[in-house]
């Protein structure tokens, strides 16, 4: 759930990003920023009784949605201290390492979720088996900042078996 957060998360930033260019505002541009925006949420949409887990209730969709963009906007805020930092990129790659394999998951997951829109899962959409998903998340949600780094393409390389040619950015 945090990927499918984290890749409409980043697709928001980008926006931002461009809109913050052309005229000025001061949208959340970073994933820091974008994750204060959301924990200011948790005290308008607090966790509510866990009712039946199948059906959740409008205010518990509300709850999830806000905890795994808050999630999503963490790791990308962990991410994008690291590499500024250029520090910690080993633990950042193991996180991203457990994510990304947890895509394997994503069809079924997509399958029976009622949390996030169509739009918002089409992303996802499209591939069923879990080693594509792994490739899609690794292609396309990853933040390509981080494939500037050894440790990323190593973990990539180890654990998925993706050449670091294939992913390191283009300048």
């Amino acid at each position: 759930m945090v990927l499918i957060a984290f890749a409409n998360a980043r697709s928001e930033i980008k926006a931002h990003r461009a809109i913050n260019k052309s005229g000025g505002t001061d949208l959340p541009s970073t994933y820091a920023s974008y994750g204060k925006i959301v924990a200011m949420l948790f005290d308008k949409y607090p966790p509510t009784q866990q009712g039946d887990l199948e059906i959740p209730t409008a205010a518990e969709i509300k709850f999830r949605r806000i905890y795994h963009f808050f999630r999503a906007a963490v790791l990308g805020g962990v991410s994008e201290r690291a590499h500024e930092d250029n520090e910690h990129l080993q633990a950042v790659a193991d996180i991203w390492g457990s994510y990304i394999e947890s895509a394997r998951h994503l069809a079924v997951l997509i399958e029976h979720t009622k949390i996030w829109s169509e739009d918002e899962i089409e992303w996802f959409t499209g591939e069923s088996s879990g080693d594509g998903q792994i490739r899609n998340v690794l292609y396309t949600v990853v933040p390509d900042f981080l494939w500037h780094h050894d440790e990323m393409l190593k973990m990539a390389k180890q654990k998925f078996g993706v050449s670091s040619f294939s992913l390191r950015p283009r300048s």
